[in-house]
């Protein structure tokens, strides 16, 4: 028997995802997206326990669903979020499905979309369903996917804060009525998320311009050699400024940018046909999140762009600054060797100096020695003295040249 490891589960599990809710017309369907709080995962644990539905495993496992009496309660968790569904039998008692919509609503965290799925069973209640709830015929989206036709204004009602989304199968058994209502509701809800960069986005844009307007001072200042230590000052307190805005975006951007995709996936999986005389689910996406998406992925262009124009500027400062360091450092050189020339040259007259004087002193002693030797051993003293000079100068001057080579 080979053992199943937890790693080994979860990754099967992944694949198992998202399963499509068992939905025939005539129920309802009531879901609620939660942007978990921090340990979030632990709150949402604490949510499923509370309300009796937790499964086995769900510490590990990442979705789940239990059924009481006519009911079925679902629940997904997500990196960052969690989705809690139940399906509710269209003749349930008022009271009871009630008490179920209370318990998802306690779902923990900031809740980001809760919308109600109402299934007709026939053109006429699916009209009636669409008129109750005002929805205007110039200001709902419709569409059709296979044999399933749906509605919604894509508004919150301020009575309950809900959306609400009408769908209409051609067969009441139709197998896929669950697969459309998943499609839909992941949509709106990838939709929600990737939307959640934008008001950071606009609370950031008077600081991104007035950093790009402090870039474009300093490196216009690179020009004025003379301002190189103020320019660095401001070209570092703009990178530490920068690194933070980006440290503080760099993830909702980037989720946005994932979310986004999948938003486009699944429109193009669901690829829905036109309703006549309804609003298009492609025209009221493009026309609405398609430029809050581009307004948050100009941002993060902007924010790289800016990064690289001033580490580009920092390079082109840290080069001038070199080049003026070494421009220093070789009229030091220079400086120094022609310190040595001179300390050489004087080195040399002062032992030559030295020679003269040494020879000097030498001859004076050698004139003593001279002057009492006997009158005939040295015939002409004068002479002798005269006929030294030459031999004890070239020899002191030998000795000296000896002890430079020796030290050197």
């Amino acid at each position: 028997m080979i053992e199943i490891d937890s790693e080994r589960q979860e990754l099967v599990a992944e694949m198992h995802l998202r399963p499509v809710p068992a939905l025939r017309a005539g129920a309802r369907m009531i879901q609620v997206l939660s942007l978990l709080p921090a340990q979030g995962a632990d709150h949402f644990a604490q949510f499923l326990l509370t309300n009796n539905i937790e499964v086995v495993g769900a510490g590990i496992r990442r979705d789940g669903k239990v059924i009481e009496g006519a009911a079925t309660m679902m629940w997904e968790r997500h990196s960052e979020a969690a989705t809690v569904s139940v399906i509710l039998p269209g003749d349930m008692e008022p009271a009871q499905a009630a008490a179920f919509i209370e318990r998802i609503e306690t779902v923990p965290g900031r809740i980001l979309r809760a919308i109600q799925v109402d299934i007709a069973s026939s053109d006429s209640e699916a009209a009636a369903m669409v008129a109750r709830l005002g929805m205007r015929r110039d200001a709902t989206i419709a569409g059709k996917v296979g044999g399933i036709t749906f509605w919604s204004d894509f508004k919150l009602r301020e009575s309950d804060g809900y959306g609400r989304l009408v769908v209409l199968p051609e067969d009441e058994e139709s197998i896929e009525l669950g697969r459309v209502v998943r499609d839909l509701q992941e949509l709106g809800n990838y939709r929600n998320l990737a939307l959640l960069a934008l008001p950071l986005v606009r609370r950031n844009a008077s600081l991104l311009a007035e950093l790009e307007a402090a870039a474009l001072r300093a490196t216009a200042r690179l020009t004025d050699s003379n301002e190189d230590r103020a320019s660095l000052d401001e070209l570092i307190q703009l990178s530490a400024r920068l690194s933070r805005l980006r440290g503080e975006t760099a993830y909702r951007l980037g989720a946005t940018a994932a979310y986004g995709q999948i938003v486009s996936d699944r429109m193009r999986d669901l690829d829905p046909m036109p309703v006549a005389e309804f609003q298009h689910l492609s025209e009221f996406t493009n026309r609405r999140f398609l430029p809050a998406l581009r307004t948050c992925e100009n941002f993060s262009h902007r924010l790289d762009a800016l990064a690289a124009r001033i580490e580009q500027a920092t390079n082109l400062l840290r080069a001038r600054v070199d080049v003026g360091i070494n421009e220093k450092n070789a009229d030091v050189l220079r400086s120094l060797d022609s310190t040595a020339r001179r300390q050489l040259q004087l080195q040399h007259l002062v032992e030559g100096l030295s020679v003269f004087a040494i020879a000097y002193y030498a001859i004076g002693l050698l004139s003593y020695l001279v002057g009492a030797a006997p009158d005939g051993l040295v015939p002409d003293k004068h002479l002798a003295i005269g006929l030294m000079v030459v031999p004890v100068f070239l020899a002191l001057t030998a000795i000296l040249r000896w002890q430079r080579r020796v030290k050197n």
